[in-house]
């Protein structure tokens, strides 16, 4: 008969997360810090460029809080939906979401009611929801602003990161990395919540 005590829980991905938030950003959960440090590790995931991608390609990235609890990350890089592809490449759990340039946001998505995700190119967008880390349905077309990319709305589960408020106060937010230095500072944080946010 097998030891009780000496099994193997294995978790469902999602509350891996909720577990142990301070692995994956840094805090425990319950840290009024937390909304704001997984802002961080999305955006930061989004301006540093994965080791396969092109080198000399600095990703341009646009960080927009709506509200307390909800942000959006948009870069241009459209990285499910290779050139010549009519319709994008389904990851991991039938998401947009590439498993390794796109990880933290499928980790985020653990501590949100849900993320709206978008990729497109040329003209040709899909979007689709997550909710936890899974699709709810299939990717839909949308008919596509020019050029490339890829955004993520993120609406934060009060009920997992508390209610204390995302920030953009400089001393408190901090999108950079080591390799910063190195490269020019290409994030815009837009507060759209207006005066008083």
């Amino acid at each position: 008969m097998a030891d009780a005590e000496n099994e193997l829980t294995v978790l469902p991905p999602e509350e891996s997360v909720r577990r142990r938030t301070r692995v994956y950003f840094g805090v425990d959960r319950g840290s009024p810090e937390l909304p704001t440090r997984i802002l961080e590790a999305v955006a930061r995931q989004a301006f540093h460029p994965w080791p396969d991608g092109p080198a000399a390609h600095v990703p341009r990235v646009v960080v927009e809080i709506s509200a307390d609890l909800v942000f959006s990350v948009t870069d241009d890089q459209p990285d499910t939906l290779p050139p010549g592809h009519e319709t994008p490449v389904i990851h991991r759990y039938g998401t947009l979401a590439h498993p390794a340039r796109r990880w933290m946001y499928i980790q985020s998505s653990g501590l949100c009611t849900h993320v709206d995700l978008e990729v497109w190119r040329d003209g040709r967008g899909f979007r689709q929801t997550l909710h936890g880390h899974h699709a709810i349905a299939p990717p839909e077309w949308f008919a596509a602003p020019a050029g490339a990319g890829t955004r993520a709305t993120f609406f934060l589960d009060e009920t997992y990161v508390g209610r204390t408020a995302l920030t953009t106060d400089p001393a408190l937010l901090d999108l950079h990395h080591p390799d910063c230095a190195e490269r020019p500072d290409d994030v815009v944080v837009r507060d759209l919540r207006g005066p008083g946010a």
